[in-house]
């Protein structure tokens, strides 16, 4: 060895000692990264078992502080609907004061470490705080600050939040640090995840526990103040809220406008603010308009400040509000709305819950005010009976006007009225009775007095109640019966059978601006009057007819004369002509022109004519509906319409043969053929001398009625024999459906097969089959056409064929059902598909072989186990597209398992609530039937779905098949 090269004792003991060193160090940094590692397993396990998110947070933020030592560990959690990152829990001297403020960060801010984690989804490092632009001092105290490290805390794709921990001293955190944090946070991640998931759950099942006791409480019938109240108070458990409230529309009447809202319940948290007062706004100026605009749930846009909370100082400017609207059978009542003190509270699943709790909400406000309108109405029909037995037995129209009058003036009010009825032959009216205060002089007496005011003979013309000014009345009116300037009159035609027989005027003081009578009176006072006067009409009618018996007594047998033609006549043809040619007896016709609209409106077609001037065969057979525009629309569908006979001669001016010698005292009647909802036509009539009043204008209105009637019975009956025929065709349909089903299961030794299947209508899509594919084997077939009726029953027959006659060519059950598909692909012009389930059981070794095209799976019962199971899903529906690709699958029966096939409509059965059966149902009921046979199986299903379904009706066809191996 060259001692020049050999190294002394000095240099020797140097290497010793470096390699000493280094060995520690390296020992110190393994020691140092176990001990993290042991940390972050111990963090780990801590923060998984614990799944309430406050707690969770306290412990992580609690352990990184305490086992790493960090100075200011802090936990922020991310709220996308207000895109901001706001302080949730930390550990330190600065978690505290964090918290009283509610520290928060917009997750778009430009500067500050904890947005731009939040932004990139990346850990963001500052060692020196003091020169990094990117740091963001929230308060005085944080300069002691000198470095922060900021970890997102992802989920999957999703940033939950991030941890931030601060030091105050330069370069604190090392590769190391982030590197132990990185992984911790994962765990952190996770934690939070399950924390949100199950505070999520608890949250539904709150909200779904509080929707079912408002249920309960209008099941109990209670009342609205209570019900608000409680609904208020859930709601607020559910969402944070201030202010919870409901306003409702000024008037919930049909046939009025609302035009405000009107705040009638509300409720604020305890010891925060006042509760508000009842206010009153206008449905244009609040945003919460929208919501009854769209009939959708609202929540405020960020500046929209056309709130009454707020413009009254409840609540700070950036709050949120929610408004859910109050609507029931497509009738809008008013809005439910909640306000918190900061903005960016509500989203999608808030207005979930709003939804449903307005839901309940405007049935209660319905209920109740449907409650109230019976009340009302029930005491307006006892009245307004009361009145009709007090003048059931009078005789003279002066002892019905003083009874009317005594009862009008006690129930409604006012200071005396009047019984005006019009004179023959001219547009004035006279004074037939009066009541209440009038003068005692003779000479003062206004009876017998002719007024020529064109408001009541407006009113007699236009028959509608009406509320008029004392002013608007001429001189003479006034002086008649007095009038000041503070009274209003008001005027109540009497109508009976569209005839206007009078008026019922009544005077009493009012609100002159207002112009509708039901709103001066108010809609209970209104609806007195308006009773009143119609027994006033049905008893100046009896009255009349009294003095009148003898024409009606011709009337009546007229209308009964012509009622057995109508009725006796072999057809509505002959019926008609008999009746044509009595009416130039009955009224002194001497044209009579029945004409009947076409269905589309455009043409009127004359049906029968009898003329004494013209030939038949003169006239078309089609009169244009330009003919008619003389006449207004009111004229020809409500009652019969006078008209010079020059209007006659015009219609039928299209044929120059036709000529008359017609004097000027003949008129044309139109009386049009109409009966509630229906127009077929006019009845045109020519007669001599006719009068304003004359009784032939009611008897022929009375006969149009019953051509009318006529024309309506016949069309009736001939829809009637159509439907016969058409239910005989469907009865023949299901007869003929059912033959291409199996009568009988076939019987498979060591296999039990059975089936239940109903169809929705007559007709369905639903079928079945079971059938040997060659010795050994059994076919089983269940399918679904997509849709009812008899199209569906048509295709499924076709489907059935095609299925059996494929099937026993012996080939795999995916290859039959790729055949079919090719088949039923040749003519899928209707968009008809069908989904199928096919499988071949072998006997011996208990084998499926099995293909699903689009139907669901069967279910399988495993008696070893005692367990229900679905088999899995298969490929697409036959006739959906061509060239499917469909496979095979299978399964093995032991001894005492079974296979349930089904269609939808077991599933998708629905009761009375609207709620479907459902799969996990299905799967409860299954499991009750693994240790009964097959047929028991179907009995237990069948009573399972009809005691869900109760009173509702069934919506869907449905099928099951259930084979079950033996135990023998």
């Amino acid at each position: 060895m060259n001692a020049k090269n050999h190294p002394g004792p000095k240099q020797t003991l140097d290497d010793i000692l470096n390699f000493k060193s280094e060995a520690d160090t390296l020992r110190v940094s393994n020691d140092s990264r176990q001990k993290k590692l042991e940390i972050i397993a111990k963090v780990s396990k801590s923060v998984s078992e614990t799944l309430d998110l406050n707690r969770l947070l306290k412990r992580i933020t609690s352990l990184v502080h305490k086992e790493f030592g960090y100075p200011f560990v802090h936990i922020y959690l991310v709220h996308y609907v207000p895109q901001t990152v706001e302080f949730a829990f930390g550990s330190g001297s600065r978690a505290k004061f964090y918290n009283e403020v509610k520290v928060s960060f917009d997750i778009h801010s430009p500067i500050g470490l904890i947005p731009l984690a939040v932004r990139t989804g990346k850990t963001q490092l500052s060692n020196k705080v003091s020169t990094d632009p990117q740091y963001l001092l929230y308060r005085p105290e944080e300069s002691l600050t000198s470095s922060e490290l900021v970890v997102p805390l992802t989920y999957g794709n999703q940033i939950l939040g991030v941890l931030d921990v601060q030091s105050d001293k330069e370069n604190a955190f090392g590769p190391e640090d982030i590197e132990v944090l990185e992984t911790l946070s994962a765990y952190i991640a996770i934690a939070i995840n399950n924390a949100n998931m199950y505070r999520s759950e608890v949250w539904r099942r709150q909200g779904a526990e509080s929707l079912r006791d408002i249920a309960l409480l209008l099941a109990t019938n209670v009342g609205l103040k209570e019900l608000f109240q409680t609904v208020f108070k859930k709601m607020m458990a559910l969402l944070p809220s201030k202010i919870a409230s409901i306003w409702i529309f000024d008037t919930l009447e049909e046939d009025q406008k609302p035009t405000q809202f009107r705040l009638v319940s509300s409720r604020t948290q305890p010891n925060t603010i006042k509760k508000p007062k009842n206010y009153t706004v206008n449905i244009d100026d609040v945003w919460f308009s929208k919501a009854i605009h769209e009939d959708q749930v609202i929540i405020r846009l960020s500046g929209d400040k056309t709130d009454p909370f707020y413009q009254h100082g409840y609540l700070d400017e950036e709050f949120s509000a929610i408004a859910a609207p109050l609507s029931t059978g497509g009738k809008q009542l008013g809005v439910l709305i909640l306000h918190e003190n900061s903005f960016g509270r509500y989203g999608n699943e808030a207005r979930n819950i709003a939804a449903s709790f307005s839901g309940y909400t405007a049935v209660a406000l319905e209920n109740a005010r449907l409650s109230a309108q019976s009340i009302d109405q029930a005491w307006v029909a006892t009245i307004l009976l009361q009145v009709a037995l007090a003048t059931q037995t009078l005789t003279t129209i002066p002892e019905l006007i003083e009874t009317i009058g005594q009862l009008t003036i006690a129930l409604v009010g006012g200071r005396m009225g009047a019984l005006l009825l019009p004179c023959t032959d001219t547009q004035h009216l006279s004074v037939a009775a009066v009541y209440g205060k009038t003068s005692p002089k003779k000479d003062d007496d206004p009876i017998n007095i002719i007024f020529h005011d064109d408001l009541l003979w407006d009113t007699c013309q236009k028959p509608v109640e009406r509320a008029i000014p004392a002013p608007a009345f001429s001189s003479k009116f006034k002086k008649a019966f007095k009038l000041r300037d503070n009274e209003t009159v008001y005027l109540f035609p009497l109508v009976v059978h569209n005839q206007t027989l009078g008026i019922l005027m009544h005077i009493s003081k009012s609100d002159a601006e207002q112009s509708e009578p039901i709103h001066l009176l108010g809609k209970q006072r209104f609806t007195i009057l308006q009773g009143i006067a119609q027994q006033t009409a049905i008893n100046l009618q009896n009255i009349n007819l009294v003095n009148e018996r003898q024409e009606e007594s011709y009337i009546s047998n007229v209308l009964l004369q012509t009622s057995n033609y109508l009725v006796t006549s072999g057809s509505l043809l002959c019926a008609l002509d008999r009746l044509c040619q009595s009416l130039t007896c009955f009224v002194g016709a001497e044209d009579i022109l029945i004409l009947q609209r076409k269905d589309d409106g455009t043409h009127i077609v004359r049906t029968h004519i009898i003329s004494s001037q013209a030939n038949i065969d003169d006239l078309s057979n089609e009169l244009p509906a330009l003919s008619f525009d003389t006449l207004s629309e009111n004229d020809v569908f409500n009652s019969p319409v006078i008209k010079p006979y020059s209007w006659y001669q015009q219609l039928l001016s299209r044929n120059p043969s036709t000529k008359s010698s017609k004097t000027d005292e003949i008129h044309t009647v139109i009386a049009p053929l109409t009966v509630p909802g229906e127009n077929y036509g006019l009845l045109i009539i020519n007669v001599r001398q006719l009068k304003e009043k004359d009784k032939r204008l009611k008897l022929i209105h009375e006969i149009a009625n019953q051509i009318a009637s006529a024309i309506q019975n016949n069309q009736v009956q001939d829809f009637q024999h159509r439907q016969t025929l058409l239910e005989r065709e469907f009865q023949l349909a299901r007869q003929i459906q059912k033959t291409f089903l199996p009568e009988k299961l076939p019987a498979i030794p060591g296999y039990e097969l059975a089936v239940k299947w109903q169809t929705a209508r007559d007709v369905g899509g639903d079928f079945y089959d079971a059938f040997e594919v060659k010795p050994g084997y059994t076919g089983l077939v269940i399918a679904d056409v997509s849709d009812k009726g008899l199209p569906a029953s048509l295709y499924m027959t076709v489907s059935r064929t095609l299925i059996r006659a494929i099937a026993l060519e012996d080939i795999s059950p995916a290859q039959t059902l790729e055949r079919v598909n090719h088949l039923l692909q040749l003519d899928s012009s209707q968009g008809f598909f069908v989904t199928v389930f096919y499988g071949i059981v072998h006997h011996e070794t208990g084998i499926m072989e099995y293909c699903i095209a689009g139907h669901n799976p069967p279910y399988y019962l495993n008696h070893a186990q005692k367990e229900v199971s679905s088999l899995p899903r298969g490929g697409i529906a036959l006739g959906a597209m061509p060239d499917i690709h469909l496979k095979n699958q299978s399964i093995q029966f032991q001894p005492g398992d079974a296979c349930v096939l089904y269609t939808d409509g077991i599933t998708e059965t629905f009761n009375s609530n609207g709620m479907p059966f459902g799969n996990p149902r299905f799967e409860r009921s299954l499991a009750k039937t693994i240790d009964v046979s097959a047929q028991e199986l179907l009995d237990i299903i069948e009573q399972d779905v009809k005691t869900f379904r109760a009173t509702a009706p069934t919506s869907d066809d449905t099928t099951i098949l259930v084979i079950k191996r033996t135990q023998d």
